[in-house]
């Protein structure tokens, strides 16, 4: 910004929370971190489940093994 020169910026004061806080921010933070890579992990592995069990139910609908019939056609009847 051209009205602010390096004097004022010089003169500027940034609060700085004493160390007490600091390291308590930090450790909030890594607990955090911590929680969130391992809902990453959670969530990673079931979607591997989850794809497995669709592969396994779609295998087991289409072979006949959920309704004891390989193919359900022979139940649909002509219109009358």
């Amino acid at each position: 910004m051209p009205k602010i020169d390096q004097a004022t910026i010089g003169a500027t004061l940034i609060p700085v929370p004493d160390r007490r806080v600091q390291d308590r921010i930090v450790a909030e933070l890594a607990e955090a971190e911590a929680v969130s890579s391992q809902l990453d992990r959670d969530l990673s592995a079931a979607v591997v489940e989850s794809t497995a069990l669709r592969r396994s139910l779609l295998e087991a609908a289409f072979s006949g093994r959920l309704t004891g019939h390989a193919s359900c056609v022979d139940r649909v009847q002509e219109p009358r």
